[in-house]
């Protein structure tokens, strides 16, 4: 399972109050660091929710949409990759323009500032 190259994109984490291996609003993982850490740790944050064995591979019509999701991450990814989108390290939102006065690098938008501190920190020069 260790050399698994499938990658899982989780786009209704934090509905259930999860967070990507990075602290993100989603999860894009591969599956099997998805499935043992990042399903794991909210299955046991939420004692209410049972972590299952079992990945499912999704239907065809699924799929064909989750490749134009993948389109739209990844141009997006481009465009920040090239310096001409930035965004809300913490909630994800486009176009924002203040950065962490410490490493220069992390953008937050005014209301997750101080929340996005609590996970940025840990990565912050």
């Amino acid at each position: 399972m260790e050399s698994d190259p499938r990658m899982v994109l989780d786009l209704a984490l934090p509905q259930i109050g999860g967070r990507g291996g990075g602290a993100e609003p989603f999860a894009l993982e591969r599956a099997i660091v998805y499935h043992e850490k990042v399903l794991a740790k909210v299955a046991d944050e939420f004692e209410r929710y049972t972590l299952t064995g079992k990945l499912r591979i999704s239907e065809e019509n699924l799929r064909r949409r989750g490749d134009a999701v993948v389109k739209v991450v990844l141009d997006r990814l481009a465009k920040i990759a090239a310096g001409q989108e930035h965004f809300c390290g913490y909630c994800g939102k486009a176009g924002v323009e203040t950065r962490c006065s410490k490493c220069k690098r992390a953008y937050f938008c005014s209301l997750c500032q101080a929340l996005g501190w609590k996970y940025h920190k840990v990565w912050c020069l």
